[in-house]
């Protein structure tokens, strides 16, 4: 796990990993291409799921949260929402509730 504030978001294309993955003879293989999502640093993902037609991302940054949605005519995540407040539901079980402005 990468730590710090350096911290940035990549993404990978699958296929891509697949190739290499076929590829593979034991030696030494060049670096697979990716791309950093935004200028989104010193970030946790905190979770990408399926919604409907589309592939979102829950980014957690310091002072607020990013619902990112990935854009394919792009080929990149984009900013849907931006959460300013996190509030305690259930201290117990770990559940937030989040507010957007």
């Amino acid at each position: 796990m990468h730590l710090g504030k350096d911290r940035k978001i990549l993404t990978i294309d699958k296929k891509l990993i697949q190739l290499r993955l076929g590829q593979s003879t034991g030696e030494e293989t060049q670096p697979v291409h990716h791309n950093v999502v935004g200028d989104v640093v010193g970030c946790t993902v905190f979770d990408v799921g399926m919604c409907g037609d589309g592939v979102f991302m829950v980014v957690g940054l310091i002072d607020k949260v990013l619902v990112m949605k990935y854009n394919p005519e792009l080929r990149q995540f984009c900013v849907r929402k931006v959460g300013a407040r996190l509030v305690a539901f259930s201290d117990e079980i770990g559940y937030y509730d989040l507010y957007f402005d």
